[in-house]
């Protein structure tokens, strides 16, 4: 059965590049998801989605404004011994 979306492991970002970026007002900070929906997108995917840890507001806000919708999937896994909780965000790509 052919996988329905392509897998991203992990994305982390340094908090003071973050912070530097934005405080510049760039467009680079769009360049991640714009690079990745093309991608899934010339490799035949028809959708793509991020699993973004439930706490964390700020990369929850990100993934909306990049288009990615949360549909109520979610799942935890295991970081040395704690149990991380993430919600699944779908987007459908043109």
């Amino acid at each position: 059965m052919p996988q329905a979306y392509p897998d991203a492991l992990s994305v982390a970002e340094d908090a003071r590049k973050r912070r530097e970026r934005f405080a510049r007002r760039r467009p680079g900070a769009w360049a991640l998801p714009a690079a990745g929906t093309a991608r899934a997108a010339a490799r035949g995917f028809g959708a793509l989605a991020l699993w973004v840890v439930r706490g964390n507001a700020r990369a929850r806000r990100f993934s909306e404004r990049a288009g990615f919708v949360p549909d109520g999937s979610e799942e935890a896994y295991d970081v040395g011994g704690w149990r991380v909780p993430e919600v699944r965000y779908p987007r459908p790509l043109p």
